[in-house]
C-alpha cells in the first residue's frame, strides 16, 4: 500500500479515496482539473498585469529612422 497521497480529481467510482489515481477516467479527471486551475492561474496574471499597467501585447516602439539630406 502506498502512504502518497493524491487530492486531485476521481471519476464517480473512485470518488472520496486520497490515494493515487486508480482509473483512466481517474486519471483523465484529474487533468481537467489541473488545466481548469492553470486557467484560472493565466487569467488572475493577466488581469493583474493589467493593473499594473503591463499589457499583453505590448505595442513595438515606431522605428525611428535618421533624416538624410540629399546633396544637390
Amino acid at each position: 500500500m502506498t502512504t502518497q497521497l493524491d487530492l486531485g480529481a476521481r471519476c464517480d467510482r473512485h470518488v472520496g479515496e486520497a490515494f493515487l489515481v486508480r482509473c483512466s477516467a481517474c486519471d483523465e479527471a484529474n487533468r481537467e482539473l489541473e488545466q481548469e486551475r492553470a486557467q484560472e492561474r493565466h487569467e488572475r496574471a493577466v488581469q493583474r498585469n493589467i493593473a499594473l499597467g503591463i499589457s499583453p501585447h505590448p505595442k513595438p516602439e515606431p522605428v525611428r529612422r535618421p533624416l538624410y539630406r540629399r546633396r544637390r
